[in-house]
């Protein structure tokens, strides 16, 4: 393992503290040239999305959004693992506004991950806001 990207790969994490196309874009090209490490890539996002004080956690599943609807693949699959406790790390303590957003990025992922995953997800967000629509 390459302990020097890892460091440089976290360091940029943090830096992801508002919605900024420019550095989302340069860390998903970041793991697309560096998918030998795409584990280590998803388990630090995931991290720092548990870590980060809530308004910098919409930047990171943003992030996850630009690496799977971009790289596909293994980072599909990676992140789909996990994507249940993922969302709702936001979902739980966001606000209406904030959740309407994190759910309309939600609808975006038919195409991305699987429909199963996809419900649970759902069934997981409902029981936060009961009043949330059903998507097939």
């Amino acid at each position: 393992m390459d302990d020097s990207f890892i460091a440089e790969y976290r360091g940029s994490l943090k830096d992801l503290t508002f919605n900024s196309k420019p550095l989302i874009n340069t860390l998903t090209m970041l793991a697309d040239e560096n998918k030998e490490f795409y584990r280590n890539i998803c388990t630090l996002i995931e991290e720092r999305l548990r870590k980060a004080p809530q308004n910098a956690k919409l930047p990171m599943i943003y992030l996850i959004d630009s690496i799977v609807k971009n790289l596909g693949g293994v980072y599909v699959a990676r992140f789909q693992e996990n994507l249940v406790a993922t969302f709702i790390t936001i979902f739980q303590q966001a606000d209406e506004k904030l959740r309407r957003d994190l759910y309309k990025l939600r609808i975006t992922w038919k195409a991305v991950f699987k429909k199963e995953k996809l419900q649970q997800v759902d069934n997981a967000a409902r029981k936060h806001d009961p009043k949330l629509a059903c998507v097939d």
